[in-house]
């Protein structure tokens, strides 16, 4: 087996088990970014991809980061409010004994398991200057948590807030423009935003061997982020991890449970 179908397999099984969880309690979730076109596309994973992202509403998203109890012990909700030295607005459910330490976060001293990739989905009134506001806020977040600035009028500007500030100022942002009804829902730090009717009701396609729930206009969603989604790239425009530590552990153990 290759290095990424084995990080797939991987993944595959932490996938299995945040599933169990969020089936357990009936919240939603849906299949984002490259996994949804990998369901879509190759009723699995993208050959070359090495994540999988999900995204959940808002509400949903709350209750899952609650449930570190009750998900495997091998397994750990990553995100600011549990690791202070991860710098991004978004979770991961890492795999403890594993390492997948990338390139841009290589002298962070965070948890760098094998990893999939959670997105909270927010009812928001979007427009350009609240996607402006939120990308700005979100880049001074991840800047201060890494303690890396791009210049000296930038540190002078920012750096007497400290990650926590930054990271309230963040999502008071994204929660202070929360609407009920009448707005797109999406997830601005990913790029990704559906119209209701596009979402809504979710349905699910094959992935590997599960199914996964997708948005209900997956085409229309697919060709919004990514134009003409059914080519396959050639081998410059693959995106994969800049890796520069990769290891396994015992992952057998994860993989039969």
């Amino acid at each position: 087996m290759d290095r990424i179908k084995e990080i797939q397999q991987v993944q595959l099984q932490i996938l299995k088990q945040v599933l169990s969880v969020i089936n357990q309690h009936n919240l939603s979730y849906i299949a984002v970014g490259g996994t949804a076109l990998g369901a879509l596309r190759h009723q699995g994973f993208i050959p070359w991809d090495d994540d999988i992202d999900i995204a959940m509403p808002r509400a949903d998203y709350d209750i899952f980061l609650k449930l570190q109890d009750e998900l495997p012990e091998q397994l750990f909700i990553q995100n600011f409010k549990t690791d202070k030295h991860y710098p991004l607005y978004f979770t991961k459910v890492r795999l403890n004994g594993t390492l997948f330490v990338e390139e841009r976060f290589q002298n962070q001293p965070m948890h760098h398991g094998i990893f999939i990739d959670i997105f909270p989905l927010d009812t928001l009134d979007i427009n350009e200057s609240l996607i402006k506001s939120v990308k700005t806020k979100e880049n001074i977040f991840r800047r201060l948590v890494k303690k890396s600035y791009k210049s000296w009028l930038y540190k002078f500007r920012y750096s007497f807030k400290t990650a926590q500030q930054a990271y309230n100022d963040l999502e008071d942002t994204i929660l202070q423009h929360q609407k009920t009804n009448g707005a797109v829902i999406g997830s601005i730090q990913a790029n990704d935003i559906f119209k209701e009717e596009n979402l809504f009701p979710i349905t699910t396609l094959p992935f590997e061997d599960i199914d996964i729930c997708v948005p209900n206009n997956i085409e229309q969603y697919l060709e919004d982020k990514f134009g003409d989604y059914m080519r396959i790239p050639q081998l410059h425009e693959r995106k994969l991890h800049k890796l520069v530590s990769l290891d396994f552990g015992n992952t057998k153990a994860t993989q039969q449970s």
